[in-house]
């Protein structure tokens, strides 16, 4: 399941960061990116992991809403996790392709990580305003409470 996170997190890591950037306009590219990324989901898990995402603590809502899942709904769960983020990190896929455009774009303001998840955190909170970026918001949401256990 950890390998899952690690996909998901890597996904948010794309090529995030600028002092004076148009969140805006930056948050509204990643979703057009990947407005086809949930599709690739069943709607039951999509839905479950956009209300995770409006929880207050990300990972304790995941771990209920798992144990809620009998065992083959966990592991169609985590096989679609795992699927997201091979999607996301392949140039085989569209969604893959796009992303990797985007990272190049934006590359030259990866200074650190900090700023990284600063500018994570700041796309995250515009994707959130947009109803039709709900589900890239919720990954990202879901992504960036697990990276957490990544830096310590």
């Amino acid at each position: 399941m950890k390998k899952i996170f690690i996909a998901i997190v890597l996904f948010t890591g794309f090529a995030f960061q600028s002092k004076g950037q148009d969140y805006v306009s930056i948050s509204k590219e990643y979703c057009d990116c990947f407005k086809k990324l949930k599709d690739t989901m069943d709607t039951e898990f999509r839905v479950l992991l956009i209300r995770v995402a409006k929880q207050a603590d990300v990972k304790t809502a995941f771990a209920k809403e798992m144990a809620n899942l009998d065992s083959p709904k966990q592991k169609r769960l985590a096989e679609q996790l795992e699927a997201l983020g091979t999607d996301l990190e392949s140039e085989e896929t569209e969604s893959g392709r796009c992303g990797m455009a985007l990272d190049k774009k934006y590359d030259k303001y990866i200074d650190t990580p900090k700023k990284e998840m600063d500018f994570t955190v700041k796309l995250t909170d515009e994707l959130k305003k947009n109803k039709s970026c709900e589900f890239l918001w919720a990954v990202s949401v879901f992504a960036l409470a697990f990276s957490e256990d990544q830096d310590k």
